[in-house]
């Protein structure tokens, strides 16, 4: 594992993503592309506000979407989701 997979494996395990990812999720309640309810993320439109001040955290929660499984995996395989969300 190189230094930056495990910077991101514990920034995915802090209490600053664990606050935007739940207040996300409540935030939107649905995935944002087909509004499914189930089996939610919350997907990084960027990673531009990562690790700034606490205002960052609400420019990195405003970065942020919530997609089912199925849409996230899309996102990641290259679809641009903010083409198609509403």
């Amino acid at each position: 594992m190189t230094a930056g997979q495990l910077e991101y494996r514990n920034y995915l395990h802090s209490w600053r993503w664990w606050a935007i990812r739940s207040t996300r999720r409540m935030w939107d309640g649905h995935c944002r592309v087909c509004k499914s309810k189930y089996g939610l993320q919350v997907h990084h439109s960027s990673y531009l506000h990562r690790g700034e001040s606490w205002l960052g955290i609400l420019w990195e929660w405003m970065d942020c979407i919530t997609l089912c499984d199925f849409h996230h995996k899309a996102a990641h395989n290259g679809m641009n989701i903010k083409e198609f969300a509403d």
